[in-house]
């Protein structure tokens, strides 16, 4: 009695776990039964065809379908057109701002237009005015000038050297 329960128990187990495996991958399922169907397990009774009984013939239906791998069509060669690059302005290098070249009441738009951009602009309002510093830095020759603008207007310049 004892030898029935453990077999019992263990062909539930192991349906339990070919039911498991089967959810879990349910694209070996067509391998499981073809590998059954050829060692004569599953069903052995003829399927009934839709062109009848043609006397032991394998009929069409029941050929293996052997599928053609798709063929690449050939593309056409594409025609790019490239338009040619645009020209790029020249690059504008501009004089390092010294001290003794800013005069004081000097418009902003001249200190930049003469100078370039600067590296950092310090912008603050007091009073109502609008204060602000220009830093230019000349990394080759360890050189910093600061310009302060009141109101767009430089007011003093200082060149620094480290």
């Amino acid at each position: 009695m004892r030898k029935k329960a453990l077999l019992l128990l263990f062909f539930s187990v192991m349906l339990l776990i070919g039911v498991v495996w089967f959810g879990v991958h349910p694209q070996s399922l067509p391998q499981v039964s073809g590998a059954l169907s050829s060692l004569g397990i599953g069903s052995s009774a003829k399927k009934p065809t839709p062109l009848g009984d043609t006397s032991g013939k394998p009929t069409k239906l029941e050929e293996p379908i052997h599928f053609r791998p798709r063929m690449r069509i050939p593309e056409a060669p594409q025609v790019v057109s490239v338009d040619p690059p645009t020209p790029r302005a020249p690059e504008v290098y501009y004089r390092f701002p010294l001290a003794d070249e800013i005069q004081s009441g000097t418009a902003r738009t001249t200190v930049v237009a003469r100078f370039g951009p600067p590296l950092a602009t310090v912008t603050g309002a007091d009073r109502g005015q609008l204060l602000e510093r220009l830093i230019y830095a000349d990394k080759a020759n360890n050189r910093r000038t600061q310009i302060w603008l009141v109101n767009g207007k430089v007011t003093a310049a200082e060149t620094l050297t480290q």
